[in-house]
């Protein structure tokens, strides 16, 4: 199938008396696909069809869109028990978005807990938070370490929780409370005596 904004054409290439497959020793080429017999029909028709008429832009539409979160698993307005990873974002044309909120789930549902370990405390909570929790950061020392990595959390991942339920992420604090390096004395310049 191809078009351009002023014709549309479509091309079958088959056998009618039943599914027969198209390839050798049938047809002369090992097996005839759309990018082959089917392309070159298309080709030469369009050109024929086409020959003479002027060249044209596609038209933008000009009906409006609309970006609505919707609960992707049920296609309708999320309701305050749908977990925050049913829900995204998604584009309509205006007047075709669903405006009917969901009836289900009735009651708070559990989510597992995501990994966050290992990430930047800002991946992390990001992480968390779109999954609906909570976050408390607890620094901790953790020399050698790139400061703000995840090294544990709380409840472990994998577990279920509710939306709103709070983790705890324990992330190293690079060399936090330890002195930090003193400078070394400049010599100064000796004097040279006379006499």
């Amino acid at each position: 199938v191809g078009f351009v904004p002023q014709l549309v054409a479509a091309v079958w290439v088959g056998y009618p008396q039943g599914q027969v497959s198209m390839s050798a020793p049938r047809t002369r080429i090992p097996h005839v696909l759309g990018g082959t017999w089917p392309a070159e029909i298309w080709h030469v028709f369009m050109t024929n069809a086409m020959r003479g008429m002027p060249v044209m832009n596609f038209l933008r539409p000009t009906t409006p869109y609309v970006s609505v979160a919707i609960d992707v698993t049920r296609g309708c307005l999320p309701n305050p028990y749908t977990r925050p990873q049913d829900v995204q974002v998604v584009k309509y044309i205006a007047g075709t978005q669903p405006t009917q909120q969901c009836t289900e789930p009735t009651s708070p549902q559990q989510v597992s807990i995501p990994s966050v370990v290992g990430l930047t405390e800002d991946r992390a909570r990001a992480t968390l938070e779109s999954s609906g929790f909570a976050v408390i950061v607890e620094p901790q020392d953790a020399p050698g370490l790139t400061a703000g990595t995840v090294l544990s959390q709380s409840p472990a991942p994998s577990s279920q929780g509710y939306p709103g339920d709070t983790v705890i992420i324990v992330v190293a604090a690079g060399l936090l409370g330890s002195p930090s390096p003193t400078p070394s004395p400049t010599p100064s310049p000796t004097r040279s005596g006379g006499g």
